[in-house]
């Protein structure tokens, strides 16, 4: 096998492998076919040019309250716009994001399960500088897949003065793009959304309860 490989002139889209071949009686492996490897685009291992981006679709909410299509949205994406939702808190009442971001910024800490060892000292250390998140007019907001009834005791137990979100197999916190840990347990991770719910700071540790309270307090800080 006869092999030549040449790459066409880049243009403003793409940049395409063109690989002429002709056939003889000694046929050449794959590796030793592939002189020259296509290129690869970003994060994502795909050639470049081989299909175009396409946009993130949207869609009303489902019977949970978050998106009937999960966004998707990286856990990065910073300044991407947050999905909306609507989720109930520990009293019952639906909030809504779109609404929530006029009073304000909102913190969002999505935690695995109430009355757990790290959610506990999550939960509290953001009890503890709830008093700062309020000067600064930011919201906080707790968010896991616990029920209304065990919401409303663990805020009770330890003197939440912020609201605790129903989200209903995590529905909401995967269309944050939040991964649950081993494919298993949910996920903990903050965001901080300001007032076009543009996300201003998305936050992920398993174990480090304070570090969320920390950044979560600069990203609001940052916003005044």
């Amino acid at each position: 096998m006869n092999l030549e490989t040449h790459r066409t002139t880049r243009n403003s889209r793409s940049e395409r492998l063109v690989i002429n071949v002709q056939f003889s009686k000694d046929p050449l492996t794959p590796r030793e076919a592939l002189r020259e490897p296509p290129t690869w685009s970003g994060a994502v291992l795909r050639p470049v040019g081989l299909w175009p981006r396409t946009p993130i679709p949207t869609a009303p909410f489902d019977r949970w309250g978050a998106p009937a299509r999960p966004l998707g949205m990286p856990l990065s994406g910073l300044g991407s716009v947050a999905p909306d939702f609507e989720l109930r808190d520990q009293r019952g009442v639906v909030r809504r994001l779109s609404e929530l971001v006029q009073a304000g910024p909102v913190v969002l800490f999505f935690y695995p399960k109430d009355e757990t060892a790290v959610c506990k000292k999550e939960a509290c250390g953001f009890r503890d500088h709830h008093s700062e998140f309020a000067a600064l007019r930011a919201s906080v907001f707790g968010i896991s897949q616990d029920s209304v009834e065990s919401h409303a005791s663990f805020a009770e137990n330890h003197h939440l003065p912020y609201s605790l979100l129903v989200d209903p197999q995590g529905r909401v916190a995967a269309s944050f793009g939040i991964k649950k840990v081993l494919g298993l347990l949910p996920g903990r991770a903050t965001f901080v959304v300001d007032r076009e719910r543009k996300v201003r700071l998305a936050f992920s540790s398993t174990l480090d309860a304070q570090a969320h309270v920390r950044r979560a307090l600069s990203a609001v800080r940052s916003l005044s």
